[in-house]
This record gives structure tokens, sequence and C-alpha cells, in this order.
């Protein structure tokens, strides 16, 4: 979430640190965002300046994506659109990893130490 957390601190950032972290942002993911991402994103900042709707208590991704789809400005700040539903489908935490070492452990136990590598890599995939 490092990547995407500027967007939750907008109102207290600068115009650099927001355009260094957007353009950021936008080299991680070429296919999915542009370089406007970077002016889009000090365009949403005044937005949200205009509207009544933002509080620091409520600037979470969710309120952020609603009031965007709300509002009907999808269109508008298309990048900050996509970010934000990037940073939603991306786990927080990382269980699939942690769960195929678990597994490993119960594979390869102390009868199978013999057991040759591309067997191991097989049984691990199953």
């Amino acid at each position: 979430m490092k990547l995407f957390g500027f967007i939750h601190r907008l109102p207290l950032l600068d115009e650099c640190e927001l355009s260094s972290a957007a353009l950021d942002l936008a080299k991680i993911y070429p296919h999915d965002l542009g370089n406007e991402i970077v002016d889009e994103v000090i365009q949403f900042k005044n937005y949200l300046k205009l509207d009544t709707f933002i509080d620091s208590s409520k600037n979470t991704t969710q309120s952020l994506l609603k009031m965007i789809v709300d509002n009907h400005i999808m269109d508008v700040f298309n990048n900050v659109y996509v970010a934000l539903r990037i940073s939603l489908m991306i786990p927080v935490a990382n269980c699939e990893a942690e769960l195929s070492f678990s597994k490993l452990i119960l594979i390869k136990n102390k009868l199978r130490t013999c057991m040759v590598e591309s067997r191991l890599n097989n049984l691990t995939l199953l």
C-alpha cells in the first residue's frame, strides 16, 4: 500500500510530492495508468477542497471511489479512478505464500528427505 498511500494524504501533500508519487505509480503500472495521472491527482486534490465530502476520517479508498462514481466524474479523473480500483484489488496479506510453505513442510518430512527436487516441485503444485 506504500505506492497508493499518497492518495489518502492528498490534503497534506504539496504538488511536488504528489507529482513524484503519482509518477512513480504510473511507472509501476504503465499499461493501466498514463503520465496524465500527475495532473489528474493535483486537480483531484483541488476538487476535494471544493467538495464538502472530504474530512480526514472519511478519506478511505472506498469512500473516494464511491464519491467519484456517485458524482459521475470517472471520465474526468480516469487515472485516479483506475488507481483507486487497482489499490482495492491488491491483496493485503501474503497468505498464499505462507500457505505454500506450510504445505511444503508437510510434503517434505523426515521420511521423504531423499525426494528428487522435480518430484517435490510437482507435489507442491498439487
